[in-house]
């Protein structure tokens, strides 16, 4: 599991950028399309009359501009969102990431004591302060407890197991 700081601000920016992208070709792009050809085709085969001044022909152009502007609108989404993947989108998010050095934070309880409330610290000089032991985080999620066990007991020189 990858663990990122992530400014809210910045996430909703990337998201409403990329929002026209985001889904699939699923996503009402085949109805829009099977809508304007079938309007096409009713279209084609109607005789319009004429309204006061306007002519007949006129009507038809204008409904004719309209369903070949939705058709095309269908068309450019489904070239459109082959180009952007979940994982794109994915990797953008990642790229927002503000932690430097990821790290492990590692929390050991007293437990020799019934009723303790005592935790394993060690005194940070840089910080000045007391801090839980912590290692820097793998990339690969599957060796990070080994990391831990592998430094902890290196530190505190015991043997694991």
């Amino acid at each position: 599991m990858i663990h990122l700081l992530i400014d809210k601000t910045e996430l909703k920016l990337l998201l409403e950028k990329r929002k026209a992208y985001i889904g699939t070709a699923k996503d009402g792009i085949w109805e829009t399309i099977f809508a304007s050809v079938t309007f096409l085709f009713s279209l084609v085969y109607t005789e319009c009359s004429d309204i006061g001044f306007v002519k007949g022909d006129v009507i038809k152009f204008a409904f004719l501009l309209f369903t070949f502007a939705f058709l095309g609108r269908g068309m450019s989404s489904m070239i459109r969102k082959k180009d952007y993947s979940p994982e794109k989108l994915y990797d953008e998010v990642v790229n927002l990431n503000r932690i430097e050095h990821p790290f492990s934070i590692i929390g050991v309880k007293d437990s020799y004591n019934e009723f303790s409330n005592r935790y394993l610290l060690y005194y940070d000089t840089r910080w000045k302060c007391f801090l839980f032991p912590n290692i820097r985080t793998s990339e690969d999620d599957s060796k990070n407890e080994e990391n831990m066990i592998h430094d902890i007991s290196n530190s505190l020189k015991i043997k694991t197991g």
